[in-house]
């Protein structure tokens, strides 16, 4: 029967002229970065020694290629596909919580890229050398494998708040790119800052003195590329605008206000005033809205409290 299904999925993907990567499974490949030390250096595991650890957040990418999981489907304005997808979901959350690494095979090397850190660019590839891992998830025993290169890309220095990519080229995903630009609504905060009396001039000050709380001048000075050790307030605005990251200071002034507003929901503050565009394998998403994926998050999460 296996052999069938599988004979029948490989007609079916010639019957088309073109064949797109399951976002879900392209996006699922950077999981592991899960492991990553934080040490800025290559490092790489041999999932033969400690499959039950190494293991773990590398059995996710073949969960999610199992579970059929569709992007199309989840965002559709057909509430069977919708259902379908919450479905498969539900199947999916129970594996992810269920599953045990039994054995595994094969070399996963976590490699960053931090040398265009100041002009606001930073990368990491995973490289699967033959990995195979045997587990348990769901109720049944399964074997899979994936060998290949995925790379994580996150750029905040250009016209968005943020560009993060994620391109994949592995046995299991296929050969798909997914990328995620969010814009700041300057028009809606504007408006939501006007009912509190205030503006965007009065909170930089306060939100750029909590950043320099949290982090080190020297550490922001690394990110933005701009030197603000002995610069003064005007002097930062000004760099971060020429800079084009402005809007990231912008955008922290409204989830600190909005996050502490009672008025609001708890999804509000990262949608109100965020505009995201989405793109796969190059081509625009305009369907892409974030508000209602996150609306049907929230009401999958709801479904699985009643068990």
């Amino acid at each position: 029967m296996k052999k069938i299904l599988s004979l029948l999925l490989i007609i079916s993907f010639l019957s088309v002229s073109v064949f797109a990567a399951e976002p879900f499974v392209v996006l699922s490949t950077v999981s592991p970065l899960a492991l990553y030390s934080g040490s800025m250096a290559d490092e790489s595991y041999d999932i033969s020694m400690y499959p039950e650890y190494y293991g773990t957040p590398v059995i996710v990418p073949f969960l999610v290629k199992d579970s059929g999981l569709s992007f199309d489907d989840l965002i559709s304005n057909n509430p069977f596909k919708v259902g379908n997808a919450i479905f498969d979901i539900i199947v999916l959350s129970s594996s992810v919580s269920d599953f045990y690494p039994l054995s595994g095979t094969g070399t996963l090397t976590i490699a960053p890229d931090m040398s265009s850190i100041a002009e606001g660019n930073a990368s990491v590839s995973l490289r699967y050398d033959d990995v195979s891992l045997m587990y348990q998830a769901g109720g049944y025993t399964e074997s899979s494998s994936i060998d290949g290169i995925s790379t994580a890309r996150l750029s905040w220095s250009g016209d968005s708040i943020f560009t993060l990519t994620v391109d994949a080229n592995t046995t299991l995903s296929g050969n798909g790119s997914i990328s995620l630009d969010v814009y700041l609504d300057y028009d809606t905060l504007d408006s939501y800052l006007s009912i509190s009396g205030l503006t965007l001039s009065e909170l930089r000050p306060y939100v750029l003195e909590m950043l320099m709380t949290e982090f080190s001048p020297e550490v922001v000075s690394v990110f933005t590329g701009v030197d603000i050790t002995n610069m003064d307030f005007d002097e930062i605005v000004s760099a971060l605008e020429k800079r084009n990251m402005l809007d990231i200071l912008d955008s922290l002034v409204f989830i600190i206000m909005a996050s502490d507003d009672y008025r609001l929901s708890s999804t509000d503050p990262f949608t109100m005033c965020f505009s995201p565009k989405l793109s796969i394998d190059g081509t625009p998403r305009d369907d892409f809205d974030i508000g209602k994926i996150i609306k049907s998050c929230v009401r999958i999460y709801h479904f699985t409290e009643m068990f």
